[in-house]
Parts: C-alpha cells; structure tokens; sequence
C-alpha cells in the first residue's frame, strides 16, 4: 500500500489525492482504467511519467475532490505541459481548494 499524497496542477485548479485512503475496490478501479495494471506497476508507471497512469490518478483526485467528471470528459484530456503533479511530503498535504 501506499500512504503518498499525489497533488496535480491544471491553471489555478488543483486537486490532491491520498493513495494510502483508497479502498481495495477504489484502487481496483483505478488498475482497470489502467489495462487492468497491478496497483504497484500503476503507481510505477506514475513515477514514469506514463500518460495513462497520470490520466487515472487525476481522474481519481478529481473525483476525491468531489467532482463527478467522466473519465472521458473532455476535460480529462489536458495539454501535458499545461498540467503539473507533485508527490508530497506528509507535512506538504492540505486540502485542495473546492
């Protein structure tokens, strides 16, 4: 398991996730949106940099901000440049802005 907290920037919206809160069903989820990719190899592919692991992860910040967007939705297809994530450290971790 893992108790990191993810938090990704997009402009002036930011949206935190804590890996070590997610339940086994959450983090199933998540390893289907992922090519059904074990959880360890998704948090991996994360630090890798690879897209679709990036693309899971904010889609699952964004809804434990309590956004109800579609995985699909447009707005979950960013310009790479323009979004930013940072593993933080325990002290680092506040809440994102609603």
């Amino acid at each position: 398991m893992s108790d990191r907290r993810i938090r990704f920037t997009l402009g002036d919206e930011a949206w935190e996730i804590d890996l070590g809160a997610l339940t086994l069903n959450d983090q199933i989820v998540l390893q289907r949106l992922a090519s059904d990719r074990p959880w360890a190899r998704l948090l991996t592919a994360f630090d890798e940099g690879d897209a679709e692991a990036v693309k899971v992860l904010l889609w699952a910040a964004r809804r434990a901000s309590g956004e109800s967007v579609a995985y699909d939705d447009p707005s979950m297809n960013p310009r790479a440049r323009d979004l930013s994530s940072a593993v933080l450290a325990a002290e680092q971790a506040v809440p994102a802005p609603e």
